[in-house]
């Protein structure tokens, strides 16, 4: 930040258009690592730089982030439409990576209104310039996911090194373990959750901007908060929904939203903060046309109205329902469950509370 803070007063100074928008879009992609809200100001700057300088490159450059910011925050229409006109740029100037460029901000809306089941058919239109090299594998996962086959994903990703083993640009490692993240979540891998926790926590103040700024995904504490357990998660998860709301990021905080509401009730399943969060989230997703979103959010209230308690902690797990019956058989019923779980295979299982409800 300090570096790009110089460039631009030096540039400013010297009257050098060209190096103060390399300055400015430096400072765009450094603050949104920081989830900066005036990350906008830097973007407008360099935009202004850009064209008192006249160069088609950074023009194109920055309309691909005028893109990326629009898709952030919610506004696809507008955001579709600037990644198109970029992607029309880098044709004329024969930008390299043009195709790569739009490629990414598609999966990133993709991911944002659909889910990890939507990215499959934005990777059958790219092919393999949708993703860098070593994300193909990453490509095969959405795919058997989207197919229904989360055991397949699952082998696919059991057998990937982690990112920093295969990753040359810092960038690409945190953007790699927040994509294992995501289908370790949707294949209920937990040891990939477990081991890529641990390499994302040294990053949990940052945010995953993929290409200096052609994308974002994410705060890393959201992808610390899938993969965490325990209050932990639910710290991680407060910090990306503040992150999130600070830079108006509204997919984002909407998935913030549902995710901590979810971890809230499963621990405290009569919180009245827990319910808030998830109807706000149902309302958000809602607005937005985040279809899986608004899905998850309905099916979580439901479980929650009829008192369904369904939650892991390291090796503990909480299960409840509230009695609807006779409460003599439920009670006979319930220590025969008690039992049965601890035993099971011979072996002996710990429970944190199983238990009727009032």
């Amino acid at each position: 930040m300090a570096l790009a803070d110089e460039m631009v007063t030096a540039a400013v100074d010297a009257d050098d258009a060209a190096l103060e928008f390399e300055g400015a879009l430096c400072r765009f992609a450094a603050l949104l690592e920081l989830a900066d809200p005036t990350a906008a100001t830097a973007l407008r700057q360099a935009a202004d730089a850009a064209e008192r300088s006249r160069l088609p490159h950074a023009r194109y450059l920055v309309r691909s982030r005028e893109a990326a910011w629009a898709l952030l925050q919610g506004r696809f229409q507008e955001g579709a439409r600037l990644s198109d006109e970029a992607a029309v740029l880098a044709e004329a100037i024969g930008e390299p990576d043009g195709t790569g460029v739009a490629a990414t901000q598609r999966l990133a809306v993709a991911l944002a209104r659909e889910g990890p089941s939507g990215v499959a058919p934005v990777l059958e239109e790219f092919g393999d310039a949708g993703l860098p090299y070593e994300f193909l594998p990453h490509g095969r996962c959405f795919a058997h996911l989207a197919a229904g086959r989360p055991e397949e994903a699952a082998a696919v990703l059991r057998a990937l090194p982690a990112a920093e083993e295969l990753s040359r640009f810092r960038w690409r490692v945190l953007a790699g373990l927040a994509l294992d993240v995501e289908i370790a979540v949707g294949a209920g891998v937990t040891e990939v959750c477990e081991d890529r926790y641990r390499r994302l926590l040294p990053y949990e103040r940052e945010t995953v901007v993929i290409g200096g700024g052609v994308a974002v995904l994410a705060p890393v504490a959201l992808y610390l908060g899938l993969a965490g357990t325990g209050p932990e998660a639910a710290t991680h998860l407060e910090d990306a929904l503040t992150s999130a709301d600070r830079l108006g990021a509204r997919p984002i905080a909407a998935r913030a939203r549902l995710e901590l509401g979810r971890v809230l009730l499963a621990r405290e399943p009569a919180g009245r903060r827990g319910r808030a969060l998830l109807s706000e989230a149902l309302t958000a997703a809602e607005d937005q046309g985040l279809g899986w979103l608004r899905d998850r959010a309905r099916t979580a209230l439901a479980h929650a109205d009829t008192g369904q308690v369904f939650h892991r902690e390291g090796q503990l797990w909480t299960l409840g329902y509230r009695r609807t019956g006779p409460a003599g058989p439920h009670r006979r019923g319930e220590r025969g469950h008690r039992h049965r779980l601890r035993r099971r295979d011979g072996v002996d299982r710990r429970i944190l509370d199983a238990r009727t409800g009032p």
